[in-house]
């Protein structure tokens, strides 16, 4: 599904909706709503303690938001596992050099980029897309707040009016 087809919270959403459809989108929301227990114990397949320590950092947080449910959990793993091989990858680099020497099939010796910059660089990407997946990136934060926030101004409003 592209982004243009997505469905959008009832809080992001610009349509204009009837009441009952008001309604039945908030129902929706509820319903989609999973339970967090499984977040409470990092998945055995993480990779090393790193990305363990990761998951109990971030689970800790991101449930004070309100943001993951059970549903979340392979992202998440997903997450602090290309978390801890990115570090893996910096760690290894350090001091290492830029360019290495190759040796092609005709035999010439050609100095390349050092492999281990694009092992980092999709680590990177990995770290990016599953952490935006599951509200690690402040651009997914700002959004549930902006989500939260509308909804607390539509109960202010529904209760006392316009002020």
């Amino acid at each position: 599904m592209n982004q243009k087809n997505q469905r959008k919270t009832l809080a992001m959403n610009k349509k204009h909706f009837t009441k009952a459809e008001i309604v039945n989108r908030e129902a929706e929301e509820r319903a989609a709503k999973t339970d967090k227990d499984q977040l409470l114990t990092p998945p055995d397949w993480l990779v090393n303690v790193r990305a363990v320590k990761e998951w109990n950092r971030i689970t800790t947080e991101l449930l004070k938001l309100d943001l993951i449910g059970n549903l979340d959990v392979d992202a998440l793993g997903a997450y602090c596992n290309a978390l801890a091989k990115y570090i893996e990858t910096t760690e290894a680099l350090k001091g290492a050099p830029l360019l290495v020497e190759k040796e092609m099939s005709s035999g010439v010796i050609q100095h390349v980029p050092n492999p281990l910059f694009e092992i980092q660089r999709q680590h990177a990407a990995e770290m990016r897309r599953f952490g935006t997946l599951c509200g690690v990136t402040l651009d997914s934060r700002l959004k549930a707040a902006a989500i939260k926030t509308a909804k607390t101004e539509d109960e202010i409003t529904h209760e006392f009016g316009v002020i």
